[in-house]
């Protein structure tokens, strides 16, 4: 009995392992291939506009590392992100800029997990930005006015 015992273990413990280690070799890397027609801030980072590849590099903690690299050009920069829910429902291979005025910044990947997003964290320059533009009033709400009725 105790023999028998031991062998499943054993067998339960080389499946498991199997099943980990081909689980974890198949999302080491993902890459998408992007045209970014205007200039955006990946971290703190200005990245002009042109052609970019942006991979997804897991590490063990919660937070994952985005690599943003130019193609056919010197601008890369690596930003962290935090894995959310895909609630927009963004279509793989999506990316998300959050804009004010005229500047952007990196803020949402979807690398082909139907059920998840990467959300990368803001920089300090945006998180500033962000907060100077809710102290203003909102200069883009329509106002219906009443017809007394």
């Amino acid at each position: 009995m105790f023999k028998r015992s031991l062998q499943i273990l054993a067998v339960s413990a080389l499946v498991f392992c199997a099943l980990t280690a081909g689980a974890s070799a198949q999302s080491l890397i993902v890459a998408k291939k992007v045209k970014i027609d205007f200039d955006f801030y990946a971290g703190k980072k200005l990245m002009p506009a042109g052609e970019y590849e942006f991979k997804l590099i897991p590490n063990p903690q919660t937070r994952k590392l985005v690599q943003v690299r130019q193609i056919g050009g010197a601008a890369s920069a690596i930003v962290a992100s935090v894995p959310g829910s895909n609630v927009k429902e963004l279509k793989p291979g999506s990316i998300v800029f959050n804009r004010y005025g005229d500047q952007y910044y990196l803020a949402r990947l979807q690398f082909g997990d139907s059920a998840y997003v990467h959300n990368v964290i803001k920089s300090k320059s945006e998180r500033k930005l962000l907060r100077a533009v809710a102290a203003q009033p909102n200069t883009n709400q329509a106002i219906v006015p009443t017809t007394g009725q």
